[in-house]
């Protein structure tokens, strides 16, 4: 029984370590109206450089703002996504982030590489290996290279669950699969 309860008490040492650990670490700092990011001990990671650093600091890459411009940095504080796109999501999802450069979105990866696009008028985060995206007013669905592998032919488009997604088609939904196949005609 006594090592089970030291046992026990190990854990939690260590899980309320692990907590404090990801509850310190980095934090924002302000001059004259930019933001660095730094360390617990105030270190600065970047120069005062951007307009705005987001205040979720639990888990890099972290979404900034520059001259107007988004991108994300890393913990070390290097622009892993240069600040040069009009709009981005906030979150990589299968190893992409949705960006807009004028009016037009693709997707980056976690290095900062443009790997898609940008051509379309709008887009959804990647589920499945595919993301909804519209052209002309269509949706369809492309894959990690911006191939379509289902043409854009519906008036709107939901994600992929489960091999199955949700799509509009003359105001009224029905299921696709992954090969545009009716599975639930409307």
């Amino acid at each position: 029984m006594i090592k089970k309860k030291a046992l026990l008490c190990a854990v939690l040492v260590l899980a309320l370590a692990v907590q404090a650990a990801l509850a310190e670490g980095y934090r924002v700092e302000e001059k004259d109206g930019k933001y660095a990011l730094a360390d617990d001990s105030g270190f600065l990671l970047t120069d005062y450089l951007y307009d705005f650093i987001q205040p979720d600091l639990s888990e890099p890459p972290f979404a900034v703002k520059r001259d107007g411009h988004c991108g994300f940095i890393d913990e070390s504080g290097r622009e892993v996504v240069p600040a040069v796109y009009d709009k981005t999501w906030s979150v990589f999802c299968e190893g992409v982030l949705p960006v807009r450069l004028g009016v037009k979105w693709g997707y980056v990866d976690d290095a900062g590489r443009l790997v898609v696009g940008p051509w379309f008028d709008d887009v959804n985060e990647f589920s499945e290996g595919l993301a909804a995206v519209e052209q002309d007013g269509k949706w369809g669905y492309i894959d990690h290279t911006g191939r379509f592998t289902v043409e854009s032919t519906y008036d709107a488009a939901d994600d992929y669950h489960n091999g199955y997604a949700a799509v509009e088609s003359g105001d009224k939904w029905g299921l696709i699969d992954k090969s545009g196949v009716w599975v639930l005609e409307p």
